[in-house]
């Protein structure tokens, strides 16, 4: 990859790496930080005029910083922390983790418990994301029931279940995924009781989803430049997004061989249910000016067809999807305050515009992809 950016394509490369870093585990708080950083170059080279973003030119704004009065010295470590990352991913040099995610604990004594049940929900058919979720929470629950000196499930009442609940940091987490357990635990003849009804139930004020009109959802197609290559991909993303509702881990993952004969069939992620529907003549103009005009020439034939714009040229992650959607919402010119901005959102948004339009709801779950309410 060439070393230097053009200054209206550095924000994507930025969105890029931190997708990349959201991947590899970093904080949410440290990602936040370097975000932070990085616009204040962004605003460094509109300033003065700097069209391509370069070692030198991270270098310079550096040195700029130092001439700042009130600069703490923590702050400017951040910054020339953001800057070195930024010079190594344009680099293709690879990231070093410092920190990575916590791990959740299973007593030993319950290893099994949770071996089966894991089995359990496979077999069930349940996502792996799923399994992961509920496993978490299943662990957590067991460590604090040996805290608890309980040792065999048996003997488990409803005062551990409370005390589980009053010490547990997530509540809303443990009231919605633990009952699916302890019914399990019941159901295997593990307990002698179904302890799932004794869960407190979680009450929160329900919020309504974040809907864009029809209008909004024009203008943030038309607010994306079709110039660059990364302005070409980002368009067909959106256009995918905002004509289907679909999934941002759908989007990521969609192949050449799921596109073909006018339709767009695949397996979706979240419910392996089939997905099948007639390509747009906009969604199809716009996947093939990406394709024959942005995309990058890959060696290595990858079969799907969202890929970063620099080598490595793997597949673009959900969470790089859903920063693409979130920043072109933010760069509309659409009011978007007290409103949710990724890909979920304009889902919503167009579910909501086709049952609007007297489409039956069964009938729009099915163009959205929608296993229920």
């Amino acid at each position: 990859m060439n070393n230097s950016i053009p200054a209206e394509q550095l924000s994507s490369v930025i969105e890029e790496m931190m997708s990349e870093l959201t991947t590899l585990g970093y904080r949410c708080s440290t990602i936040s930080v370097y975000q932070c950083a990085l616009r204040k170059i962004s605003t460094f080279m509109k300033d003065h005029k700097v069209p391509y973003y370069s070692h030198a030119v991270g270098k310079l704004f550096l040195e700029k910083q130092l001439t700042k009065t009130g600069l703490s010295k923590r702050w400017y470590n951040y910054i020339k922390t953001a800057i070195r990352r930024l010079n190594d991913y344009i680099q293709n040099k690879p990231f070093v983790i410092f920190h990575t995610k916590q791990t959740t604990i299973c007593p030993d004594i319950f290893i099994p418990v949770i071996d089966s049940y894991t089995a359990y929900m496979q077999e069930k058919g349940y996502s792996p994301s799923t399994v992961e979720t509920r496993c978490i929470y299943a662990k957590q629950f067991l460590d604090s029931l040996e805290k608890q000196s309980v040792t065999d499930l048996k003997l488990m009442s409803f005062i551990h279940i409370g005390t589980s609940f009053s010490n547990i940091k997530s509540k809303q987490g443990f009231c919605e995924k633990l009952p699916s357990f302890l019914k399990y635990l019941y159901q295997k003849s593990v307990t002698e009781m179904d302890f799932s009804k004794a869960v407190p139930r979680y009450s929160s004020m329900e919020k309504l989803p974040s809907i864009y009109t029809e209008e909004e959802l024009i203008q943030l197609l038309n607010s994306i430049e079709r110039i660059s290559g990364i302005g070409k991909r980002n368009y067909a993303i959106m256009a995918l997004c905002v004509s289907y509702g679909l999934r941002a881990n759908d989007i990521s993952s969609l192949k050449f061989s799921e596109i073909s004969d006018g339709q767009v069939v695949f397996l979706q992620s979240k419910t392996s249910v089939k997905y099948q529907v007639k390509l747009l003549e906009k969604v199809s103009e716009a996947l093939q000016d990406y394709i024959q005009n942005g995309r990058p020439d890959s060696d290595s034939d990858c079969e799907y067809i969202f890929i970063r714009s620099s080598v490595p040229y793997r597949k673009l992650s959900r969470s790089s999807i859903w920063s693409i959607v979130c920043t072109h919402l933010m760069n509309s010119g659409i009011n978007i305050a007290s409103r949710k901005r990724g890909p979920h959102a304009i889902r919503a948004s167009l579910a909501t515009h086709l049952v609007n339009n007297d489409v039956p709801y069964h009938i729009s779950a099915e163009d959205t992809g929608s296993s229920g309410p």
